[in-house]
């Protein structure tokens, strides 16, 4: 390798471990030329622009994660299936543990949309799908979309373990590489995706379509949302939420800056009204629903499907609440508002720490906010997945969760 070689790969390396303390929210060619103590013009003798480096970054990431999925790929096809998931799990969260700066790019909503349609990682999702169905030689009635969220929650299990256990936060955070225990989280994450957290080995029975049904919520329960609504939810949506300034947001409603601030403080204030207005909105939806059962599985269920209703009513409130949990380190009004937020989480999750408490549900050391948050995510990944493949979205398919 040449020394203008050397020089580029250097700057790419750079690159991922500073715009990573930030999860790569604020690509700032500034920070990576002060960083290697050179100037900024100087960054433009080994890439054409930023895009150019965040190309070249993609393809340096990409270069050492495919072997990893060709290791998976080869090696999978002579193991079971339980012993699949465990290889699975292994070599791929380990490769993120061993490479905290990877796990940040590749898990950032910034950086993370194209990995969706690279045609090498469909490939790869592709036969990891048809080896799993295979080795189940018929011995259950999972089908190959079945089988593409079961890998689905295989990944995003994994990640968000990672991310809980090791705080890979926006405020850099992140704890050191000497601090982390591989072997321990990959056990954690291999109990979780092979045992669950149910105690009862039995299968609930539930009125599945029963509960569905009764999930499903209606317009008039929903208050009628305002310009002002849709310009911050719209504008947050397109540039996340450290950016959506009042300039940006005054010109999407039509209305004039100072216009703004008749209604709001400020843009703290603003963004504070509209995430405390939705969550209040959502407790009193989903309370309302989990009281009508009785068991912990029926209110579950019943969580679910309601807030997989509530959040496909209005994809601007997924959007919303997304970078609200993605910057929420970064940015003050979870600060502020942080015990109203936590009272209103709290009293959604009573019936899932009751089932801790009640030795319902095992933890594995996790905190009933993280469990919850666990659920949620799935909930939002098969919502985006749905949308992503321009597929419907199945409200009876979060019974395979």
């Amino acid at each position: 390798m040449d020394k203008r070689e050397n020089r580029k790969n250097e700057i790419i390396v750079t690159a991922f471990k500073e715009w990573g303390e930030n999860h790569f929210v604020n690509t700032s060619l500034t920070a990576i030329a002060q960083k290697l103590k050179i100037s900024k013009p100087a960054l433009f003798r080994y890439f054409k622009s930023k895009e150019d480096l965040l190309a070249n970054m993609r393809s340096y990431f990409l270069e050492e994660f495919y072997p990893v999925l060709d290791d998976i790929t080869e090696n999978i096809a002579k193991l079971s299936f339980k012993e699949s998931v465990e290889y699975y799990s292994d070599k791929i969260f380990t490769f993120f543990m061993n490479n905290l700066s990877y796990f940040k790019y590749f898990s950032s909503p910034v950086t993370s949309s194209s990995f969706a349609s690279d045609e090498k990682i469909l490939g790869y999702q592709k036969r990891f799908t048809d080896a799993m169905i295979n080795k189940l030689d018929g011995s259950t009635n999972m089908d190959r979309d079945d089988m593409k969220m079961f890998l689905g929650y295989v990944f995003s299990t994994g990640l968000y373990i990672i991310f809980s256990q090791y705080h890979c936060s926006l405020s850099g955070n992140s704890k050191t590489r000497q601090n982390l225990d591989v072997e321990k989280t990959i056990s954690k994450i291999n109990e979780i995706l092979l045992y669950g957290f149910y105690n009862d080995r039995q299968e609930a029975r539930l009125n599945f379509e029963n509960i569905e049904r009764g999930a499903i919520i209606s317009e008039n329960e929903i208050p009628q949302r305002d310009k002002i609504f849709t310009a911050i939810t719209d504008v947050v949506a397109k540039v996340g939420l450290l950016d959506a300034s009042m300039d940006k947001i005054a010109n999407r409603a039509g209305m004039t800056k100072s216009s703004l601030y008749f209604h709001f403080k400020n843009r703290e204030d603003m963004f504070e009204n509209l995430l405390e207005n939705e969550l209040g909105i959502m407790q009193n939806i989903l309370i309302n629903r989990m009281n009508k059962y009785d068991s912990f599985e029926e209110k579950l269920y019943s969580f679910m499907a309601t807030f997989h209703s509530y959040l496909t009513m209005d994809l601007r409130i997924l959007r919303y609440f997304n970078w609200i949990q993605f910057q929420r380190l970064k940015y003050k009004i979870i600060k502020k508002s942080y015990k109203k937020i936590e009272d209103i989480i709290n009293n959604i999750n009573n019936f899932l720490i009751k089932a801790i408490n009640d030795n319902t549900i095992k933890t594995y050391d996790l905190e009933g906010k993280d469990i919850a948050s666990l659920i949620n995510i799935q909930i939002i990944r098969d919502i985006v997945m749905k949308l992503a493949l321009n597929g419907i979205i199945r409200p009876d398919k979060k019974k395979k969760i």
